[in-house]
């Protein structure tokens, strides 16, 4: 519920790296009579203010610049990160950035980057291409290592969400199919005959394989949801990870942790979960 949810946020707010304190922090959090909450719940909820912080932070940080010539003094690009309390990936970005720029115009330096930090083999310079690769290695929620498991863990659930479904005999299209058909804003799931889940008609099933809190919701979510809705009609959201209660969505939207154990097709029959689809690895 919301005061869980506020509890557990205050716990992790002074916490930078889940590698050490955040698990301690969700060991307390766990023992002090919380209720059924996952660690899986726990680390996504860590994951998602981790990315907030440092993205915000990002927009208007203002030591940059003394960020890159530390580095150009001799200094190694974690130690420079740790001691900003900044993401080792962002300022090693930062700082391959200006790198390029002395070769390249800036536009171009831009665009290079990206590519470059997907691919550090790539980089000419030995001691910088060895630092970042090391700031990659380390930094694993702002790194392309952290996007690949996410990407992989949501492909993960929404694989585990079609088998649930096929189990159950309720025919539908995949988000692939839909986009085949030439479907924009198409969720993860579009059922070929409206279903009625927990007393309520449903046509769209998506899959979030993270916490639903109030912000990622209604910042990111919400948008997307309302096109759904105007596109394919009354839908519902899977927050694999749990949410927070009483999160707004519009009208028709339902939101729920699992696909509910019974169904109801237009026709009265019943479709019942009959066979265990295992759950998802979590966040690792």
């Amino acid at each position: 519920d919301k005061g869980k949810h506020e509890r557990l946020v205050s716990e992790l707010d002074s916490i930078e790296r889940v590698e050490e304190e955040a698990v301690a922090a969700m060991k307390r959090y766990l023992s002090h009579g919380t209720g059924i909450i996952t660690y899986a719940t726990i680390l996504s909820i860590f994951l998602q203010k981790y990315q907030m912080y440092y993205l915000r932070t990002k927009a208007r940080w203002q030591g940059i610049r003394r960020c890159v010539q530390r580095y150009y003094e001799g200094e190694d690009i974690v130690s420079i990160a740790v001691s900003q309390r900044k993401s080792p990936y962002l300022v090693a970005r930062s700082i391959l950035e200006d790198h390029l720029s002395y070769t390249y115009p800036q536009s171009v330096a831009k665009k290079m980057v990206s590519k470059l930090m997907r691919n550090p083999s790539l980089i000419e310079d030995d001691i910088l291409r060895e630092q970042i690769e090391k700031c990659i290695d380390l930094d694993l929620h702002c790194s392309p290592y952290f996007d690949y498991i996410r990407r992989f863990v949501g492909a993960e659930y929404e694989h585990i969400l079609q088998e649930k479904l096929r189990n159950r005999g309720i025919p539908h299209q995949s988000e692939d199919d839909l986009k085949e058909e030439g479907m924009d804003k198409t969720p993860d799931v579009r059922l070929l005959v409206p279903v009625d889940i927990s007393k309520q008609s449903v046509t769209w099933i998506d899959s979030k394989a993270s916490f639903g809190d109030p912000i990622s919701h209604e910042k990111h979510n919400q948008q997307q949801i309302q096109q759904y809705v105007d596109r394919y009609g009354p839908g519902m959201i899977i927050y694999w990870f749990g949410f927070v209660e009483g999160m707004e969505t519009p009208e028709g939207v339902k939101l729920v942790t699992d696909l509910p154990t019974t169904t109801i097709f237009p026709s009265g029959k019943r479709s019942c979960s009959a066979t265990h689809v295992e759950g998802g690895m979590g966040l690792w």
